[in-house]
């Protein structure tokens, strides 16, 4: 998953605008609601963080163990990247 390198905070931004039905807000919605319903995830969408385009979502770890961590991007790994041809 692309990311943007953090410089000093407790969360990094991913970009997952590959996974989106299309280019809109409306689409980042649907793939925030899939994060939630699906795959258990709350990450904040980029419209809440005022990016420019769609797609991207701030993960934040601050007060996340490492195992946690790793058994979110398993989950979303199930939903999106075996469906995903590369």
């Amino acid at each position: 998953i692309p990311y943007l390198r953090p410089t000093s905070a407790m969360f990094l931004v991913i970009d997952l605008r590959k996974f989106l039905t299309g280019t809109t807000w409306e689409d980042e919605k649907i793939l925030f609601e899939k994060l939630c319903n699906e795959c258990r995830i709350v990450l904040t969408p980029g419209r809440d963080c005022h990016f420019r385009k769609p797609g991207y979502f701030r993960c934040c770890y601050a007060y996340c163990k490492p195992q946690a961590l790793r058994i979110a991007f398993e989950r979303f790994e199930k939903v999106f990247i075996q469906k995903v041809k590369y």
